[in-house]
């Protein structure tokens, strides 16, 4: 399911490009950011403990290094 079918990506988008308060109560600040952002009460409730883990998250995910096949040979290969 795309995730704009959950919330808009706007709400979203503005959520996780601000930090999140260090002394503050987490799931609080999702929960009031998601409502500030438009989220109905489904949505937050549905997102707000999803969002934690990746909002204390402080290393951007790096993906891996793709894997990259050797090209057949050709014929100018062979020459």
């Amino acid at each position: 399911m795309p995730v704009e079918n959950l919330i808009s990506p706007d709400a979203l988008r503005k959520l996780v490009w601000h930090n999140p308060p260090v002394d503050g109560d987490l799931a609080d600040y999702i929960r009031s950011a998601l409502t500030e952002g438009g989220a109905r009460p489904w949505q937050v409730n549905q997102l707000a403990e999803l969002l934690m883990e990746p909002l204390l998250q402080r290393e951007p995910l790096v993906s891996p290094e793709p894997e990259v096949d050797e090209a057949p040979a050709t014929p100018a290969d062979q020459a």
